[in-house]
């Protein structure tokens, strides 16, 4: 379930992939407790998390329904925190 550690505001946190088979009747983690977790550290500049959240808003499913707006907000982030790096 855990694919990595990263560091985010100096406390390590595991990185939960999102797979069809997390959601099934056995599993510890809900559709929301999964989205909530992305939000969190997608807020706290975790590129990847913004980048999968603006997926998931974009698509809709799997418990998010399909928003653009908010899409657009996340993908920006994602995209803005790239090319920050890239200029530093």
């Amino acid at each position: 379930m855990a694919a990595s550690f990263k560091r985010v505001t100096s406390v390590p946190h595991q990185r939960v992939r999102l797979i069809e088979e997390h959601f099934g009747s056995s599993s510890v983690l809900s559709k929301q407790d999964v989205l909530q977790y992305y939000q969190y550290t997608a807020d706290r500049g975790d590129a990847s998390a913004q980048f999968l959240i603006g997926q998931m808003y974009q698509q809709g499913g799997q418990g998010v329904e399909q928003n653009f707006e908010t899409a657009l907000v996340f993908l920006k982030r994602f995209v803005l925190g790239g090319l920050k790096k890239a200029l530093d």
